[in-house]
């Protein structure tokens, strides 16, 4: 059995999968179908949500159990073969994932694999995906795509307006009405795992300190508003740590209140939103809220969140403009330690003259 639905796989965390969604338009597009998309873990299927070009969502969570251990892996691909054969396009280089698109029946005709076409120096990773989206695979041959507006450098989120009236409810309940809100996201996935957030190893952590003066300038420039600190429930303890060290009544701490499709429909309300380098910035770039964001060893040309409408600031220890090409190039002069308040504020200033 075949099909012509493209399926997009990529293992990939949460701003990962933001990434893709721009690949996704496009290759919806060239084939006149809807894309599926294989990710790993169960959220997967809810950041693409509301999305016109997206169908099916699969996902997978153990991927580096033997397969023949894993009745999770030989499930999927027992699902796969019932959904047939088609385009197919491999974002991933872990050799187990093309195994497991092999076991399913697809060959490599069948595929535009990332490996066949490497990322350019500092080539932004929504750019190179579109690169892909313009291959095809040699056994589905393809219109090429019809509208150029559609390969545009953004990515895009949808929120309902069953998800708007769910978050102004639970704003309300938080005592928020009209006030603005702006978004702080003080952790990540490396924040979070295991030990302490400002253990050296954590190459994402900006220190609490830091935080809590940057929130206080912050309520100076907008006094009436509310400042959230957002994260996911295992980011509760640096939440409340941030709202202490702040010491006003109009800081929240709420990372243990916000499932994925309230976060998005808060970030969509949201007046602006200061994150660390993290999914969640992607996704408030994605929604078109105002944003900074704070990059420190991991090279901002390559990751930067990407917005169709709404301004994306990035500040790192020197400028984008002053560092050599390449990662290591990027590294050896940036670090999250490296950023001062005042280098943030001025970036959230710009974001709020636009907001």
């Amino acid at each position: 059995m075949s099909t012509q639905r493209p399926l997009v796989v990529r293992f990939g965390a949460l701003g990962d999968m933001v990434m893709i969604t721009p690949l996704l338009r496009v290759l919806a597009e060239r084939y006149g179908e809807v894309c599926d998309v294989l990710g790993s873990g169960a959220w997967t299927k809810h950041i693409f949500e509301g999305l016109p070009w997206v169908g099916d969502v699969l996902s997978i969570g153990g991927r580096k159990t033997p397969y023949y251990l894993s009745a999770e892996q030989r499930a999927l691909v027992k699902q796969l073969k019932q959904r047939g054969v088609g385009p197919l396009w491999l974002l991933e280089d872990m050799p187990k994932a093309w195994r497991l698109m092999q076991r399913a029946g697809f060959e490599a005709q069948h595929c535009v694999r990332m490996d066949d076409f490497p990322r350019g120096v500092d080539e932004h990773t929504v750019k190179h995906w579109l690169r892909l989206a313009q291959e095809t695979p040699s056994a589905f041959p393809a219109a090429t795509v019809s509208d150029p507006g559609l390969m545009a450098f953004n990515c895009e989120l949808h929120c309902s307006t069953v998800e708007h009236e769910d978050c102004q409810r639970w704003l309300e309940s938080l005592n928020i009405r009209d006030q603005a809100v702006i978004l702080i996201q003080a952790g990540s996935k490396k924040t979070m795992k295991g030990g302490r957030p400002d253990r050296s190893s954590n190459l994402k952590f900006w220190p609490t300190d830091r935080w809590a003066i940057l929130i206080k300038k912050i309520q100076e420039k907008l006094p009436e508003a509310f400042v959230l600190i957002c994260g996911a429930p295992n980011e509760q303890d640096l939440a409340v740590e941030i709202k202490q060290a702040a010491g006003s009544d109009q800081v929240l701490a709420v990372a243990d209140q916000l499932p994925l499709r309230r976060l998005v429909a808060l970030m969509h309300r949201a007046h602006s939103c200061v994150s660390v380098d993290t999914g969640p910035a992607h996704m408030a770039a994605a929604i078109n809220c105002p944003l900074v964001v704070l990059f420190g060893q991991t090279n901002a040309r390559l990751y930067h969140p990407v917005s169709s409408e709404s301004p994306v600031q990035i500040v790192s220890q020197t400028p984008i403009n002053e560092v050599a090409p390449g990662s290591s190039a990027w590294a050896a002069c940036n670090s999250m330690d490296g950023i001062s308040v005042e280098l943030a504020f001025d970036a959230w200033l710009q974001v709020d003259a636009r907001a």
